[in-house]
């Protein structure tokens, strides 16, 4: 980028920005990089957290995991989930999120050995209501099943 020097700046000599009622003048540092003042109320609360839910199967066959409620006035923004069985190979896993009644999911796997888990990595915005969801298909009878995930909520 071209340096400009003060003799050649263009007029006016200082960046303005509008506030809806007058302009001003917008300041940078030693460097041009504009320097902002942030209002905390202006921003969502942002606070980071890992889960953990085991579960022990009593018999074979299907089983639902379901992790936290998000709570009214905030978003969970889910940024990793793992799945696995600790004790026998799964037919598949479905993971996603859910509001009680229905199903949205986003990653899937047949066929998985044991140890070998389902992981997502991104980032899923989970409104108020809904719950991270994993469904274990063709779990056996005492087979621990995890589901861990981690993200952030913010306060709306």
């Amino acid at each position: 980028m071209p340096l400009i020097l003060p003799s050649h700046a263009p007029y006016p000599k200082a960046a303005l920005g509008w506030d809806g009622t007058q302009y001003r003048v917008l300041a940078v540092d030693d460097e041009g990089r504009l320097q902002a003042d942030l209002v905390a109320s202006a921003l969502p609360e942002k606070t980071g957290r890992m889960y953990r839910v085991e579960h022990t199967k009593v018999g074979a066959g299907n089983y639902a995991m379901v992790g936290h409620t998000v709570d009214a006035g905030t978003v969970f923004v889910a940024t990793l989930m793992g799945a696995y069985n600790e004790d026998s190979a799964l037919t598949s896993i479905h993971m996603g999120v859910w509001d009680t009644v229905e199903n949205s999911w986003f990653a899937f796997r047949a066929g998985t050995a044991t140890f070998i888990p389902l992981v997502w990595a991104g980032q899923a915005f989970v409104q108020a209501g809904y719950q991270p969801k994993v469904y274990f298909s063709g779990a056996s009878g005492g087979d621990v099943l995890i589901l861990v995930y981690s993200g952030y909520t913010l306060v709306l």
